[in-house]
């Protein structure tokens, strides 16, 4: 068995910053638990200029697709099923809406 020759941030990424390989480093990690959050990533020195609080929305709730991932699907077939579902909240919301003010 041929062992692959791993390589470092710095070697793969020549000529980033110190920043940018941190950056890298504490996002592409493949644990969601030790990755760094999106809250978090925005706060990193090597983003810092595209960090502005007030016109960011911290979303408080977990977001679950309604599409199960024991089933392999395609593209169209993801996509279709993702824009299906946006439509039915849309109606569902369009509904209530007339029920309260109407």
């Amino acid at each position: 068995m041929s062992a692959k020759k791993k390589y470092s941030f710095s070697q793969f990424f020549k000529g980033a910053s110190k920043e940018a390989l941190d950056f890298l480093k504490r996002t592409l990690v493949f644990d969601p638990t030790k990755r760094l959050t999106a809250e978090q990533a925005l706060k990193h020195p090597y983003v810092k200029q595209f960090h502005n609080p007030d016109e960011e929305i911290i979303c408080d709730k977990i977001i679950r697709l309604p599409i199960s991932d024991s089933k392999k699907l395609s593209l169209k077939e993801y996509r279709d099923a993702l824009y299906n579902d946006i439509l039915k909240k849309k109606k569902e919301q369009r509904k209530k809406w007339k029920m309260k003010y109407l």
